[in-house]
């Protein structure tokens, strides 16, 4: 995940953290844009056969995507969305967009402030 995410022109992507030195333009107040991937570990997802001996492992992931204005937020959220909503990947299995699907939000408890946009997805092996 995390290296799809880096294909991504511009945009600093963390796991599980975010680094406040990397997250300004250099001089300046102004948040760059950036996304967290958020993981969980795998699980043992809902669809089982009756006999339960199939493997149907799952996982989860939430990608946050934050930037200085909603318009960068909404780009990069539309291109991660494309980057990872109902595509297989080989060795990993399909990714899906899933509930909640929030507006973009703004935080002001970090300085300086942001907006950004937490989008849920699952893995379907």
């Amino acid at each position: 995940m995390k290296q799809r995410l880096e294909t991504l022109p511009g945009v600093v992507v963390f796991e599980g953290h975010v680094d406040d030195k990397q997250v300004t333009f250099p001089n300046s107040d102004r948040v760059a844009p950036y996304v967290v991937i958020w993981p969980t570990p795998a699980y043992e997802g809902e669809e089982q056969g009756l006999a339960y001996c199939e493997p149907h492992d799952t996982r989860e992931a939430t990608i946050t995507v934050a930037a200085g204005n909603i318009e960068s937020v909404l780009n990069i959220a539309q291109a991660v969305s494309t980057m990872f909503h109902r595509v297989i990947i080989p060795g990993e299995g399909e990714w899906v967009r899933t509930e909640p699907f929030l507006p973009v939000q703004w935080d002001e408890t970090v300085k300086p402030g942001r907006h950004y946009l937490p989008m849920s997805f699952k893995l379907y092996k």
